[in-house]
């Protein structure tokens, strides 16, 4: 009887094939089931590496059906509990809203709270680029976000050359939020 070769896989893991894992499986959710942007399937199986690598095992051993099962259930809690976060940040810039409702529509404290999802630490330099306005314009609209408990100073890093160091400001809701 011929001995049968072991099935190989790649995994989401550090040891080598990791990132290539990792990649593979956010490229097939959106090539091959169209998702416009994977959820965070490693942080959820990050969390169960136990039921991960014997799913792995069994896939190995021939029997891919409990590895598919386990690993779609993987995929439906990350797509959940990324659907969840999203909620959840999105009520939080509501509220962050509703602090600067009293300000101008075109105040640069509005765009900086529409921003904040995507870029929670700022500094004055970054917002006045982003937005396009001067750095006391963007100073002022840290400023505002601050006073209102959107932002949150963090004292600056040292830095090894000379120069003034750049003062950073965190939204530390949307971060502990996000578990950081």
């Amino acid at each position: 009887m011929p001995r049968r070769r072991p099935r190989r896989s790649f995994h989401p893991f550090a040891d080598g094939n990791g990132r290539i894992g990792r990649a593979l499986i956010g490229w097939i959710l959106v090539h091959g089931l169209t998702v416009a942007v994977p959820p965070p399937v490693s942080v959820a199986l990050a969390r169960d590496v136990g039921g991960y690598r014997a799913g792995l095992t069994l896939f190995r051993q021939g029997h891919p059906d409990q590895w598919i099962s386990w690993f779609a259930g993987t995929v439906e809690r990350s797509a959940n509990l990324t659907s969840a976060i999203l909620d959840q940040i999105a009520e939080l810039q509501q509220g962050w809203r509703e602090q600067v409702a009293d300000l101008r529509a075109d105040a640069t404290a509005r765009g900086v709270v529409d921003d904040l999802p995507t870029h929670p630490a700022v500094t004055v330099a970054l917002v006045a680029e982003h937005h396009g306005v001067s750095e006391a314009a963007a100073r002022t609209a840290i400023a505002v976000l601050a006073e209102r408990g959107v932002l949150t100073p963090v004292l600056p890093a040292a830095r090894p050359g000379p120069g003034r160091r750049p003062h950073w400001y965190v939204a530390h809701e949307l971060l502990a939020l996000l578990g950081g």
